[in-house]
């Protein structure tokens, strides 16, 4: 328990669009606890001011342009996936040492996106994964790696049915029905334990998988539909915070429009649940400068692609910590 557009997915279904469980903090951190167990999923407004949301999006920027001489923010006709590193879902960058650049690291160490998850958990006491951005352009959609098409999936292995894990996205640009974005298909989080009970004939060989991730196909989702579960897009705005129980079935969908999606993924959970054991892996990724997954305490560092080959796999500006920032990241005790 908690502490203190439709051509996005199949044309069946229908797509909702809204800001459920708007929130300021603080004050309605009551509410808030309310709307994230009602709902699955809320939005904090305003959790970064403009003019820093503005530097971020900018560095973003920078960091991609590192890539090579091709890409060029403010010139759209070099918005080409050939110019592009390699990325994952339309614009999922967690390689080339974006996890660990001076930006990322100053996002996540933002003080109301770390005091929305301190209020949650009810301890200041936090620890963050090392995860990556978003950064999706409007591309032709035979571009996309995955043909830009719905890959709805939940973040939570199907052995655990419990509470276990919120996520979070910080909006660094404006997220309306055609700008991409998270879809939360609302009502799945309290069918989630039913599901994997219901469907144990699809169970693989071996049983269900113990990572955090779990795919659905079309066929699993009409058992949603068919329980009046309906896809909502998150909309929200620049510097505002999506925050989601991980055992609702969501997906990021790419931009249908003309504008770009700029985005960090940021999670906390109370340092007094990491293991030593992961606790070291942790260490050992920070010092090695790779990315982890979502979840900041049971911790998974991605083995290197191949795709990589030939591109800088350091971060260009690396991270300089202060104390706080150490705590998060696990290097030095609370």
């Amino acid at each position: 328990m908690l502490r203190g557009s439709s051509n996005t997915t199949s044309a069946s279904t229908e797509v909702a669009t809204g800001h459920i469980g708007v929130l300021r903090l603080r004050s309605d951190i009551s509410e808030y606890r309310r709307n994230i167990e009602t709902n699955g999923f809320a939005v904090v407004r305003g959790v970064i001011p403009p003019e820093r949301v503005e530097d971020y999006v900018n560095r973003s920027y920078d960091w991609l342009e590192r890539f090579g001489p091709d890409f060029k923010r403010n010139d759209k006709s070099t918005w080409d996936v050939k110019n592009l590193p390699p990325h994952a879902k339309g614009g999922m960058y967690t390689l080339g040492g974006v996890a660990h650049e001076q930006f990322m690291w100053d996002i996540r160490c933002e003080p109301a996106v770390v005091d929305t998850f301190a209020q949650l958990w009810g301890t200041d006491e936090l620890l963050v994964s090392y995860d990556g951005m978003n950064l999706a352009l409007p591309l032709p959609q035979e571009q996309y790696d995955h043909g830009g098409k719905p890959w709805p999936h939940v973040d939570q292995s199907p052995l655990r049915d419990n509470f276990h894990c919120i996520q979070g996205i910080v909006a660094l640009t404006k997220s309306e029905v055609n700008d991409g974005g998270l879809l939360i298909l609302k009502g799945s989080k309290e069918l989630y334990g039913e599901f994997f009970k219901q469907h144990e004939h699809e169970m693989p060989e071996g049983g269900w998988p113990t990572r955090d991730l779990y795919l659905h196909t079309e066929q699993q989702l009409q058992w949603f539909y068919d329980r009046g579960c309906k896809w909502e897009k998150i909309c929200c705005d620049a510097g505002d915070l999506l925050i989601w129980d991980s055992r609702c079935v969501h997906y990021g969908a790419v931009p249908s429009g003309d504008r770009a999606r700029v985005a960090a993924y940021v999670c906390y959970k109370p340092a007094s649940m990491v293991s030593a054991d992961a606790l070291r892996v942790k260490q050992q990724g920070f010092k090695s400068l790779r990315n982890t997954t979502h979840d900041p305490v049971i911790v998974e560092v991605p083995p290197p692609l191949p795709s990589w080959d030939g591109y800088p796999i350091a971060p260009e500006n690396p991270p300089v910590l202060d104390t706080r920032g150490q705590k998060l990241a696990g290097l030095v005790p609370y």
